[in-house]
């Protein structure tokens, strides 16, 4: 009888707790129905077909979007009309980068683009990406010269680089 009364003060707080605790506002947006479709485009001029300063839909465009609440990325490749979806997603915060490379004549250009996009709940997010043109130089540094025991408390570096 006593070990009954001793189980039944125990489980009294448990049975409540469950009881009570089923009250709690459920979330008002719930997970995993939102999207996200971005068209990806160049105003640059550069790309066959385009005209400089009008917005050119980029076919074949690597486009990753990366949580940034949670481990998740996901890896699109952009349709003939420069568009690519992800669904679905849960809330967080994501962030979409863009990245494409474009030979021209002997010199390989690349182009990135992105930005940071907030999902709650079932939203649906339409949305362009604009990629940009990136400076870089075919300029290589091969070598850097220095003199100087790893045991000494000094080193001597050579002031000039070969190029």
């Amino acid at each position: 009888m006593r070990t009954m009364s001793r189980i039944s003060l125990l489980l009294l707080p448990a049975i409540s707790l469950i009881l009570f605790g089923c009250a709690v506002k459920p979330p008002d947006a719930p997970d995993g129905g939102g999207s996200i479709t971005v068209v990806v485009v160049d105003s640059s001029g550069i790309f066959p077909g385009s005209v400089e300063g009008v917005p050119f839909a980029l076919d074949s465009t690597d486009v990753n979007l990366k949580s940034k609440s949670h481990e998740f990325v996901l890896r699109g490749l952009t349709s003939a009309d420069g568009k690519v979806s992800f669904a679905p997603l849960v809330t967080g915060t994501y962030t979409l980068f863009a990245h494409r490379e474009l030979m021209l004549e002997n010199n390989e250009k690349t182009f990135t683009g992105g930005f940071d996009v907030s999902i709650t709940g079932k939203d649906a997010v339409d949305d362009s990406l604009f990629v940009n043109l990136i400076a870089a130089s075919d300029l290589m540094i091969n070598e850097i010269f220095y003199c100087g025991s790893d045991r000494s408390k000094f080193y001597f570096y050579d002031p000039y680089v070969e190029l």
